[in-house]
């Protein structure tokens, strides 16, 4: 296991805070050169000063060509579940869709000043069958979701949100 991360927050109008441990479990081999890692919570509770399992956990993947699936700089959330192929295919065409998204920037009037952003990705999200949501965030704290329209094996930029 490696070491926990924390979050830390606190509910507008809330008093208490909320603290979050994510505890991350040995790093597997999926398939091709697909790892995936989970990630549980543990709250904090402060009048009894104890740790419990919040029963929530967190899925990320990435692509890694090394036999132990080692630390990878770019971690990406997992939403919901999907096929092993399905996720390889939109890691390696990720960058692809956001070039391609970036003409959609220009049309929305809320995304067009991040357009020449640099942006990284940070989840996988399933809208529908044939739909995909990717989440960014930019290098200058700005977000993006693009919505990728997912036809045979072909992936398009379908929609952007930022």
């Amino acid at each position: 296991m490696r070491k926990p991360s924390f979050e830390i927050q606190r509910s507008e109008g809330a008093r208490e805070w909320t603290v979050t441990a994510w505890v991350e479990r040995a790093p597997q081999r999926a398939a091709w050169r697909l790892c995936h890692a989970q990630r549980d919570g543990y709250l904090y509770d402060g009048k009894t000063r104890r740790w419990s399992e919040s029963g929530e956990s967190r899925n990320y993947v990435w692509l890694d060509r090394s036999s132990d699936c080692g630390v990878s700089p770019q971690r990406v959330l997992l939403k919901q579940a999907l096929g092993d192929r399905d996720i390889v295919t939109v890691l390696e065409q990720q960058g692809e869709l956001l070039t391609s998204a970036r003409l959609l920037f220009a049309g929305n009037t809320q995304c067009a000043p991040q357009r020449a952003h640099k942006f990284e990705l940070t989840a996988i999200g399933v809208l529908s069958g044939e739909y995909y949501q990717l989440s960014y965030v930019s290098d200058r704290g700005g977000r993006a979701d693009i919505t990728v329209r997912k036809r045979a094996r072909e992936l398009t930029a379908w929609a952007a949100r930022c």
